[in-house]
């Protein structure tokens, strides 16, 4: 067929099947179901929006095949079809329903005084999401098909009279288009949006945005069928407020959700909480995907309910599970549920009276398992010494200074099962002490337990048990295990230094050389200052100890023989009398014998040796 003129070019926005029927009645005054038979053309190949067809009509309209496959819908595969570069269910499109703005028809009729009364169909009136007219602010009409299957995109032959169009045109509910389909027209003009709608088919991020917003706006358990188009497109106007904002939008909504009131024990599910939006992603009866929100509401269902190992969510096997109830951690566990309620109260996992409040509260699945696992294991404080080999004063410092803890540390007078210690920890800090150190049948010199060198050093045991943890002791040596905490041996010298308890070279303490001379302490202090001649001392420091806190002195034993050897108090000189100490003082003197240090500042009466 040859081109027909006058040449009738397509309205923006006009359908090609609308586009179409303008055509045959312009040229030949026919319906489009008779054009297409006259020019052999099926109205199924056009609705289908085979290349072949555009091909064919393009010599006889005057127009590129290309412009008008761009007006049409066009089938990709038995499920997709794609518009202005956008793939998409066919769901998406109207299939059982007609759609038109009355006002948009009689507007194409008034706008054509005595050319053809046809109004015109708009593509974007097949598509579901579409139920606002942008330039008149009312909503779409649509009603159901009465006869035919299939995609039906002729408007016109289901359209009104003109007088019931102008009564359609008054009772028109007056709205504004949704954000959601702002978007929807946005995109297929070919501009960009929020980059989680952008990111999958055009129809997956409506139905996720409209089911969303269904849940938030009209509650979890709506009833699907019964809600009207403003509905609808209320639903898409609050889901937006959500998906526009990705991922962390979408959770938000479904927080919203989940904090929500839960009336009886059945709904309080995962199904009882998300309710249509839940049964839309879990029961599908066609493998058609539902998009992206599948994953962010399949990892908020993990990370708020207690779905167990090899359950099925959402066609996908949970592997391990994430949050526990207080139900089901003691079951899992075999224990009590008021015990473990109590616990996870006791620890701060849970508020505190939260359980009896809301039992869907959950924690994180493995520090509850693994606290109710060392509350089994569990013993109370006092049997640590059995266990351990240790006194109750070393375990006192033990959990005093966290070498240790308690399986709830709460400051409060918990009951013992509470306070108890996990044999694991006790075991495994037996482990630590004999990491370091070499295995012996028989103690070296010096060598000796913590508890018993803390004592001779009058220092914490819990300071020497930090030098055997990390490793800072040269000299450690380990007799059987069996002896557990006073297995390990340490030097009593190598800790002093470590700790700062005594410095220099080893020697007596002032007491010690007290009673090796027989004098008091003040003598030996005076011994340590007093002129010997040359500058010397009688009695030489050797090194410091730390005593009660406070350094003192050490002193040479070398010193001490010495001065042994050289002095000689009056009391221990030959001829001493007790009753009459003045006869051996004056018996001295009168040999010109007389005391080495004024005897009121030594508070002693030493002679040389020598001179007596």
């Amino acid at each position: 067929m040859d081109l027909l003129k006058p040449c009738l070019l397509p309205e923006p926005g006009e359908s090609l099947i609308s586009w179409l029927h303008r055509f045959g009645h312009l040229h030949f005054g026919l319906s489009l179901d008779n054009f297409l038979r006259f020019i052999g053309l099926r109205q199924q190949d056009l609705n289908l929006g085979r290349r072949e067809i555009c091909d064919r009509l393009s010599p006889i309209c005057g127009m590129p095949a290309d412009e008008l496959a761009s007006k049409s819908f066009q089938h990709v595969s038995d499920r997709l079809y794609r518009y202005n570069g956008e793939v998409f269910f066919k769901e998406f499109l109207l299939r059982s329903q007609v759609t038109f703005c009355p006002a948009c028809l009689l507007s194409d009729i008034s706008g054509r005084p005595g050319g053809m009364p046809i109004g015109i169909g708009r593509s974007k009136w097949a598509f579901s999401a579409i139920r606002t007219c942008e330039h008149h602010g009312v909503a779409l009409y649509r009603k159901p098909r009465q006869s035919g299957v299939g995609l039906e995109l002729n408007v016109w032959a289901h359209t009104p009279d003109h007088k019931a169009l102008e009564e359609l045109w008054r009772n028109s509910i007056k709205r504004k288009p949704s954000a959601l389909q702002e978007y929807v027209t946005a995109r297929f003009a070919g501009a960009t949006g929020p980059s989680w709608l952008d990111a999958q088919q055009i129809d997956l991020a409506c139905k996720a945005t409209e089911m969303l917003g269904v849940c938030v706006e009209y509650g979890p358990h709506a009833s699907l069928p019964e809600l009207t188009d403003d509905d609808w497109d209320r639903a898409g106007q609050v889901g937006f407020e959500f998906t526009s904002n990705g991922d962390a939008g979408i959770r938000q909504a479904l927080e919203y959700l989940y904090t929500k009131p839960q009336k009886g024990a059945v709904k309080c599910g995962p199904q009882g909480t998300f309710g249509r939006l839940y049964q839309w992603v879990q029961f599908r009866k066609s493998d058609k995907p539902v998009g992206p929100i599948l994953d962010t509401l399949s990892e908020f269902i993990l990370d708020h309910y207690p779905i167990k190992p090899g359950a099925v969510l959402f066609g996908r096997v949970v592997e391990k599970r994430r949050r526990h109830t207080v139900a089901s951690l003691a079951t899992s566990m075999g224990v009590h549920p008021k015990t473990v309620a109590n616990i996870l109260s006791q620890s701060g996992m849970l508020p505190k009276d939260v359980y009896q409040a809301d039992s869907r509260r959950t924690v994180e699945a493995e520090p509850a398992e693994e606290l109710i696992a060392k509350l089994k294991r569990a013993i109370p404080v006092a049997k640590i010494p059995e266990r351990i080999g240790c006194t109750r004063p070393q375990v006192a410092l033990l959990l005093e200074k966290g070498f240790l803890r308690t399986v709830v540390e709460d400051g409060e007078n918990r009951t013992a099962r509470y306070k108890g210690v996990d044999v694991d920890d006790l075991d495994q800090l037996i482990v630590e002490m004999r990491r370091f150190g070499d295995e012996i049948r028989v103690p070296s010199k010096g060598m000796n337990d913590i508890g018993h060198v803390a004592k001779a050093l009058n220092v914490s045991s819990m300071e020497v048990l930090s030098l055997v943890l990390q490793g800072q002791l040269e000299h450690v040596e380990l007799l059987s295990e069996k002896l557990k905490f006073n297995s390990v041996l340490v030097s009593v010298q190598e800790v002093a230094y470590k700790l700062g308890a005594r410095t220099g070279e080893g020697g007596m303490t002032v007491s010690a050389t007290s009673k090796a001379l027989g004098v008091s302490a003040e003598t030996v202090e005076f011994l340590l200052i007093a002129e010997e001649g040359k500058g010397q001392t009688p009695l030489n420091v050797s090194g410091r100890v730390r005593h009660m806190g406070v350094m003192r002195n050490l002193i040479d034993r070398d010193s001490v023989t010495r001065f042994k050897e050289r002095y000689r108090k009056l009391s221990s000189i030959e001829g001493y009398w007790g009753g009459d100490p003045n006869r051996l003082r004056t018996n001295l003197q009168a040999r010109g014998v007389f005391p080495v240090w004024n005897p009121a500042d030594a508070n002693a009466e030493f002679y040389r040796i020598a001179d007596i």
